[in-house]
């Protein structure tokens, strides 16, 4: 086991912000992406990070699929009010990411299937 595993197993701060993280990631897949209605956004790659903080602040970094998209002035809102209804989240920021930029390499195995039996392909 390594240090760090050992070290957090004993620090149960750092357990309850894995636990909520992981929280986090359930609840993104929950929310779909403007333009792929039908993927949810972990698994389209465009949470390139997640955050927890001691108090329970959530941030996010979020980027876009396709960044002129009208649906994305909705997304950032939509993505905090789902992360705030969590237990254990205190509140949630969203941070718009564009470097790198969000390319289907990003996109989960899942998602690739899903998207090749509807018809997108890469």
């Amino acid at each position: 086991m390594t240090e760090k595993k050992a070290r957090n197993r004993r620090d149960p701060v750092a357990r309850q912000r894995k636990v909520v993280e992981r929280r986090v990631q359930n609840a993104l897949t929950t929310v779909f992406d403007p333009a792929t209605p039908k993927i949810d956004l972990f698994n389209m790659g465009m949470i390139y990070a997640i955050d927890v903080a001691d108090a329970g602040v959530v941030t996010i970094d979020l980027a876009f699929s396709s960044p002129g998209h009208p649906g994305n002035l909705e997304l950032p809102k939509r993505v905090a009010d789902t992360v705030r209804e969590l237990e254990g989240v205190s509140d949630c920021r969203i941070r718009i990411v564009s470097d790198p930029p969000w390319g289907l390499e990003r996109v989960s195995d899942y998602a690739r299937i899903h998207l090749s039996v509807v018809g997108a392909d890469d």
